[in-house]
């Protein structure tokens, strides 16, 4: 946790950037249980379909679906948590589904709407980091 800046005006600023921070997070968060649910359905077979049951996927699904599954919730909860190896952890899972989708599109698919979901919510993640670090460091 950063020192809270002494100034009233700064002090302000720094609380909402704090709080919008914490609510970033927080929906960074929801967003990755809703795609923790997504790779389940998959796992246990709720979705229609040959390809998307565990038992018939192609061997290179079915090992980024369980990691996915797995690392997915984890990455939620130390968003949701605010836990300081949370953002680890997202970083991590984004980078395994880059990997996937932009590095073997042959094998998984483009999903450029997802590569841009992870690419805005990196950048925001980055401002309101460095911004945070340029308040603290002006008091």
């Amino acid at each position: 946790m950063a020192i809270a800046p002494t100034s009233g005006f700064l002090s302000g600023l720094h609380s909402l950037l704090e709080t919008l921070y914490i609510v970033f997070l927080r929906g960074v968060a929801l967003v990755f249980v809703y795609f923790a649910l997504q790779y389940w359905m998959r796992l246990i077979g709720i979705y229609d379909g040959p390809d998307y049951q565990f038992d018939t996927m192609a061997e290179h699904w079915r090992v980024a679906a369980a990691v996915l599954a797995v690392l997915l919730p984890i990455t939620a909860l130390g968003l949701w948590g605010l836990f300081s190896w949370g953002p680890v952890v997202w970083i991590f899972a984004i980078c395994i589904e880059v990997g996937m989708h932009m590095g073997l599109p042959q094998l998984f698919g483009e999903q450029q709407m997802l590569m841009l979901f992870h690419a805005i919510c990196l950048m925001v993640f980055l401002v309101l980091q460095v911004a945070k670090r340029f308040i603290v460091n002006k008091s």
